[in-house]
């Protein structure tokens, strides 16, 4: 071993590594190792240490994606706050903590403020990166379920429709982001009534989640749920309830019965929000 496990390249790997067990979708095993690179960052470097406090907002998504949304939404807090007394709100660091709080606010229910901030962070990606960069595509893609939310799809749809193109030309049709947008897209077409859209546009983001990640990934199982509303409005209704319960048994082998996607995904007229999570810096 060149450096040692304790060295701060070695646990930059380490920490990459379990980025990549959480976007494959090993939410727990991930959260796992999260908690235990975080506690020994905090221990060889100090929390003030900028490894350290990226290992503490990484902590914060993993919360989040494990079902943990309290502490998730406490980290996510504070983690944001102490990057943008120390380095600014430009930082890329602050960005993706700032990026995070809208989904917390969303969950909450305090949607207005959800739009405000994720407004801002999306202007502050495009500013910063462009507005055609995968970091503001992303954040972009994250405002609209808001929009959504606060009942205006047409405004969602028009985001989501801008960023799937772009998202397409810059990463390609099956990268897991552009995927995700174009399952949000998807939700935007049934709101505003056009659940023949929604379905063709489900069916086709279901395949390639299958192909990218595998049928149990949870993507694959929030686009599945989608796409079990859509059946279902196009009165196909012994294939959506097929679909569904087949989601919803393997939501319950993956995620486990605590997780609250399992819970949502047994109501018949929830729809999954599919944030895209800040990228890796």
């Amino acid at each position: 071993m060149i450096f040692g496990q304790d060295h701060i390249a070695s646990l930059g790997t380490w920490l990459g590594m379990i980025v990549d067990l959480r976007e494959l979708g090993y939410y727990e095993t991930a959260l796992t190792y999260h908690r235990e690179i975080t506690q020994q960052a905090t221990t060889l470097f100090a929390d003030s240490n900028p490894f350290t406090l990226s290992c503490i907002r990484l902590l914060a998504v993993a919360l989040r994606k494990a079902g943990e949304h309290e502490e998730s939404a406490g980290t996510a807090e504070r983690i944001r706050a102490e990057l943008v007394r120390r380095y600014g709100d430009h930082n890329p660091e602050s960005m993706a903590a700032t990026l995070e709080l809208p989904i917390h606010l969303r969950h909450r229910g305090n949607v207005e403020e959800a739009l405000r901030l994720g407004t801002e962070i999306c202007r502050r990606y495009e500013d910063t990166y462009g507005k055609h960069h995968p970091h503001a595509l992303s954040a972009a893609v994250n405002l609209a379920i808001t929009h959504r939310r606060l009942g205006d799809p047409a405004a969602a749809r028009y985001i989501d429709a801008a960023a799937l193109e772009q998202l397409t030309e810059t990463l390609g049709a099956t990268h897991p982001s552009t995927l995700v947008c174009r399952t949000n897209l998807a939700s935007d077409h049934y709101a505003l009534g056009d659940t023949a859209g929604a379905l063709s546009l489900d069916t086709e983001t279901l395949r390639g989640f299958r192909e990218v990640f595998d049928a149990d990934h949870p993507s694959t199982l929030a686009c599945a749920a989608n796409l079990a509303m859509d059946l279902r409005a196009v009165g196909r209704v012994e294939e959506a309830e097929a679909l569904r319960s087949d989601t919803r048994n393997r939501l319950l082998r993956t995620l486990g019965s605590g997780h609250p996607a399992v819970g949502e995904a047994a109501d018949r007229d929830h729809r999954a929000d599919c944030d895209i999570d800040p990228m890796p810096l």
